[in-house]
């Protein structure tokens, strides 16, 4: 499955028209559960954010290492 981030001018696949995966260390996460039910409500959960927008120490928090 492609994935594509949603942040605003960024253009980052996770695989090309082939199939092939284009970048390896790339991630891509889903906006937090709590984050869709309250005042964002319209957030899908399908959007996803590539791990270029996170700093590494914050990254590796979400990634649980």
């Amino acid at each position: 499955m492609v994935r594509t981030c949603c942040a605003v001018g960024c253009k980052v696949r996770s695989h090309d028209r082939q199939g092939n995966k284009l970048e390896k260390g790339l991630s891509f996460h889903s906006f937090p559960t709590w984050k869709q039910h309250e005042a964002f409500s319209s957030i899908s959960k399908y959007l996803l954010v590539c791990s270029r927008h996170f700093h590494s120490p914050m990254l590796v928090k979400l990634l649980g290492r």
